[in-house]
């Protein structure tokens, strides 16, 4: 009876097992060779499509596929191009539902991001603000104005008085560098 069940117990070919460990025996994992670099691999190191494994290896289909994007750089940029303008308010529509939908999450990955990035930020605001001061920019000139006690309104009527105040400080600027 014993015999009969041992007999019963299929036979494994020792091409489909694994060296063994101990005294147990694995079954060997199922390959494939790459058709690009031609090593065998597992399976679990090719991407699937349709149900199939495809023919190249995950390491080299991905070099293939960054290669072909440093190839075809400017057909890209075209496509992506003509197709954002032919769907722009497709994608503005798009836009301002997610931003609806996910506002807090949006708000809390901003504050996280603001929270890791803090000290990079405030010393990249610092510099632009120095930036807009020496050239005069628009918002350095608005927010010198409002502290001059002029309303948002009073600049809009009067655009000359923003030209104006510009002058004297570029001729204030000249002074202290000629006095130096």
């Amino acid at each position: 009876m014993i015999e009969q069940k041992i007999n019963s117990i299929p036979k494994v070919e020792p091409s489909s097992v694994s060296p063994a460990i101990g005294n147990a025996m694995l079954p060997a994992v199922p390959s494939k060779g790459c058709s690009r670099c031609g090593e065998e691999k597992p399976l679990s190191e090719y991407y699937i499509i349709y149900d199939k494994h495809v023919a190249r290896c995950k390491v080299c289909f991905n070099n293939d596929c960054k290669s072909y994007v440093e190839r075809n750089k400017e057909k890209r940029k075209k496509y992506q191009d003509d197709y954002n303008k032919a769907n722009r308010d497709k994608q503005i529509v798009h836009k301002r539902n997610y931003q609806k939908k996910a506002k807090d999450i949006l708000r809390q990955k901003g504050r996280k991001r603001y929270e890791e990035n803090r000290d990079r930020l405030l010393a990249q605001t610092k510099v632009k603000q120095k930036q807009y001061a020496e050239e005069l920019h628009d918002c350095y000139m608005r927010n010198h104005l409002r502290k001059l006690g002029f309303k948002k309104q009073e600049v809009e009527q009067f655009p000359e008085i923003k030209e104006t105040v510009k002058l004297i400080i570029q001729t204030k600027r000249l002074c202290k560098t000629l006095q130096n």
